[in-house]
């Protein structure tokens, strides 16, 4: 076979293979979200620790609150 026919059918398997499904159980992503969710909650409502606080966002964060400014990246949302 032709080097030329070969191709698009290496092609084809590949965005086939890529296109497979993952190992993804959507229960278990659902409780790691949560828990994550709980434990920024708790050590939000404590107060403690605002480096911790503050590592569960990105570094271009924004926070909007209603009349309030806008907190635009971390040193914002940090002060």
């Amino acid at each position: 076979m032709p080097l030329s026919h070969l191709l698009p059918l290496l092609f084809l398997a590949s965005v086939l293979v890529s296109c497979s499904q993952r190992d993804f159980d959507p229960a278990t992503e659902q409780a790691k979200l949560l828990r994550r969710d709980a434990e920024w909650a708790n050590l939000a409502s404590a107060g403690k620790d605002i480096e911790k606080i503050v590592s569960y966002w990105s570094d271009d964060g924004v926070l909007i609150f209603p009349r309030q400014p806008v907190l635009d990246g971390k040193a914002a949302i940090r002060a």
